[in-house]
């Protein structure tokens, strides 16, 4: 699975992404950037400029916790348990 493919599942829905924390430890995450989810009240957050570089974190609202959350490409293991390819 490619970036591009894991922008689109996460504009569409919910996406159930695992991926490794700063702190190396792993974190599983319900996670969107649909607009049919996530609460109009908290669209202001950023999220359209930083899907780009290879390194950088991509601002995603994580369903469980009802709050916005972001992961690094980088660090990023699994996509709805299929692997991610970040190379």
């Amino acid at each position: 699975m490619e970036k591009s493919e894991v922008i689109s599942l996460l504009e569409a829905g919910e996406v159930d992404i695992v991926f490794t924390k700063i702190n190396g430890m792993e974190r599983q995450m319900k996670a969107t950037r649909s607009t049919d989810i996530i609460p109009t009240e908290s669209y202001g957050n950023p999220q359209e400029d930083e899907v780009d570089q290879p390194g950088e974190a991509l601002p995603v609202w994580d369903c469980e916790v009802t709050g916005w959350r972001s992961f690094r490409w980088d660090r990023l293991q699994t996509v709805n348990g299929e692997a991610y390819n970040n190379g």
